[in-house]
C-alpha cells in the first residue's frame, strides 16, 4: 500500500529517524497522525502531534502503520507484531524521491527525500531507503534492512535481510553483502561481505565480528 489514500496514520517510535518518518508522512498529504511509542513523555508532542504510550488507548479507527525505529532488531519486532495484530502497513514515500516503474516494493517501506530505486529494484519488507540513497538497478534489499543517508548500491548487488548500510557508503557492482552486516559511515565495498560483522573504511575490512 502506498499514499494513495491520505486517512488517518500510526507511526511507532519518537527518535530521531522518526522526525524524518513524520517529514515524509506530512509532504505526502497525511494530515491525522499519532506517534506511539512507550518510551515518550507525557504531553510530548512532535510537530504538533502527540506522542502516546499506550497503543490501547487509540481509536480503533487508526489500523494504518509505518514503523519509524531506525534500529533493524526492534523495527523488525514490532513490524512483525503489528502484522500479526492485522494491522494494516503502508509504504511511505517521499514524493521527491524517483522510483522506477519496474522497481518491486515489498510492505512497511520508507523511501526518503531524493532517493533513487532504480529499474528492476526488488526491496523486501519494512525497509528503510534513506535521504539521498541510490539503489541502482536490479539490485535485491533484503527485509528490516537500513539503507542510510547518501549511501550509493551500483547495479546488480544483493543485500541481505537486517543489514544497516551507513551514511555514505558505496557499494560496488555485482556484490553480495550477507544478513546482518554493517558498514560504517563511508566505506567503500570492493568485494562481496559473508561473515556478519562491522565493516569500515576504503576498502571496507572488518572491524568487528557479531
Amino acid at each position: 500500500m502506498t499514499n494513495d489514500t491520505l486517512d488517518d496514520l500510526l507511526i511507532f517510535g519518537c527518535g530521531g529517524h522518526a522526525r524524518n518518518v513524520i517529514d515524509i508522512a506530512l509532504s505526502s498529504g497525511w494530515k491525522n497522525i499519532i506517534i506511539i511509542d512507550e518510551n515518550g513523555l507525557d504531553g510530548e508532542k512532535i510537530y504538533g502531534f502527540p506522542i502516546i504510550q499506550d497503543l490501547s488507548t487509540i481509536n480503533p479507527k487508526f489500523q494504518r502503520f509505518i514503523v519509524a525505529f531506525g534500529d533493524n532488531k526492534k523495527r523488525k519486532i514490532m513490524f512483525e507484531w503489528l502484522i500479526e495484530k492485522h494491522f494494516q502497513p503502508i509504504n511511505l514515500i517521499s514524493p521527491n524521491s524517483y522510483i522506477s516503474q519496474n522497481a518491486k516494493l515489498g510492505i512497511g517501506i520508507v523511501i526518503g527525500h531524493q532517493s533513487y530505486i532504480g529499474p528492476s529494484v526488488h526491496i523486501s519488507d519494512n525497509v528503510i531507503i534513506n535521504t539521498k540513497a541510490i539503489i541502482e538497478h536490479e539490485c535485491k534489499i533484503g527485509y528490516h534492512t537500513h539503507i542510510a543517508i547518501g549511501a550509493i548500491v551500483a547495479g546488480k548487488c544483493i543485500i541481505g535481510d537486517l543489514c544497516f548500510i551507513g551514511a555514505g557508503t558505496v557499494i560496488r557492482d555485482n556484490l553480495e553483502i550477507s544478513s546482518l552486516i554493517t558498514t560504517g559511515a563511508g566505506a567503500v565495498v570492493t568485494k562481496n561481505l559473508e561473515d556478519p560483522g562491522i565493516y569500515i573504511g576504503i576498502p571496507a575490512k572488518v572491524r568487528l565480528n557479531h
